[in-house]
């Protein structure tokens, strides 16, 4: 359901700049759209902390992802470098990189001061189908703490169909099934080696997982109801179908 973006000023953006619009979906199935015009010359992680500080969250507990992505975008990144020739407006989405504030509501707009990038066109709502809502968020797509960052991500401008990540690296064998939140055996020389690659990593969407059938999360929340849905799950894959939003897939797998 979208929402009107109270962020949104008048004047169209200015030589140099470009449209970026910062997508965020609450718990309760609405979307949250903050609309902005930024220089392409600044570097992602200021559009981030302006974000966190109109949202009143530590900047360092915001990250973006590239629409239709599951990895962290690069925040050292020039936008710029990120869009190319893109003439926007650019969809990103807000993500946190602190678990503690995935559950938190955007706060309402604080009131704006004469500093910084003036803005940009008016609100508009974003794409429904541009990815799943998510269970946790700071306002955000979905839980996604820790994961890898691609050295360079290119915008999917204006409405780009949700995707997948695949990964290519070919493997020997494909690990058992394991508990929710259990790593599997370490591949690696040592058990820590493989622990911190279980930290980082999220599950391939084919990877046999037991999701525990004693549902863990508050009774009666939206991430409750659909854990219910998508318990019964054998694979990744298999619990998106059934409900599951990529944020509890992170989430889940962590614990």
């Amino acid at each position: 359901a979208g929402q009107q973006d109270p962020w949104a000023p008048a004047a169209p953006p200015k030589e140099g700049e470009v449209v970026v619009r910062v997508i965020a979906d609450i718990d309760d199935g609405t979307r949250q759209v903050w609309t902005q015009c930024w220089p392409r010359v600044d570097a992602l992680r200021k559009i981030a902390a302006r974000w966190a500080e109109e949202h009143k969250v530590p900047g360092e507990a915001v990250g973006f992802n590239c629409v239709g992505e599951t990895n962290d975008l690069d925040l050292n990144l020039p936008l710029a470098d990120f869009i190319g020739s893109a003439a926007g407006p650019v969809d990103i989405y807000a993500v946190p990189l602190d678990a503690s504030f995935g559950d938190t509501e955007p706060s309402e707009p604080r009131a704006r001061e004469a500093q910084g990038p003036a803005a940009a066109l008016p609100a508009e709502a974003a794409p429904a189908d541009a990815a799943p809502a998510s269970d946790a968020t700071i306002g955000a797509a979905a839980s996604l703490a820790d994961q890898e960052r691609p050295t360079k991500k290119r915008a999917r401008v204006a409405a780009t169909p949700a995707g997948t990540d695949e990964r290519d690296e070919a493997r020997t064998e494909r690990p058992a099934p394991k508990k929710r939140g259990q790593p599997a055996a370490p591949a690696g020389p040592s058990p820590k080696a493989g622990q911190d690659q279980d930290e980082t990593q999220q599950p391939q969407l084919d990877e046999p997982i037991v999701y525990e059938q004693d549902n863990p999360k508050k009774m009666g929340s939206a991430g409750w109801q659909r854990y219910e849905k998508y318990k019964r799950a054998k694979t990744p894959r298999e619990a998106l179908a059934l409900g599951s939003a990529k944020g509890d897939l992170s989430y889940d797998w962590k614990r």
